[in-house]
């Protein structure tokens, strides 16, 4: 599921990488996933994730954040984003963000910080 929505937002590192994005995954906390049960006898689907890692006391990184886009402006990243500050309420979160979803963030309260960085080595 996480690869499935990766794919779709042009994320491709969990489906080129997928141990490496599994020991991600294991190696992040908070990592969440919101999901939906359409029926009370079918399974859950994942409609959105969040992974991120934490000092526990003064930050908290979000390093991706992903709704499904049938699902988006239901509140359902913002429902990821409280339930970490809320394991973490002491802590401030960090993130980068895409220029497409820097107003997403700015309308959560979210300010400008300056420029980041990445570099890949693979």
């Amino acid at each position: 599921a996480i690869q499935r929505l990766s794919n779709a937002e042009g994320w491709p590192t969990p489906q080129r990488r997928p141990d490496d994005a599994l020991a991600a995954w294991r190696n992040s906390w908070p990592t969440l996933v919101a999901i939906e049960a359409e029926h009370e006898e079918s399974e859950e689907s994942v409609i959105g994730f969040v992974r991120s890692i934490t000092d526990g006391s003064i930050t908290l990184y979000v390093m991706e954040l992903l709704v499904d886009v049938r699902y988006r402006s239901r509140g359902i990243g913002q429902m990821l984003l409280d339930t970490c500050h809320y394991l973490y309420p002491h802590t401030r979160i960090e993130l980068m963000s895409l220029e497409t979803s820097q107003s997403y963030y700015r309308s959560h309260g979210f300010r400008l910080i300056g420029d980041g960085f990445r570099k890949s080595y693979m």
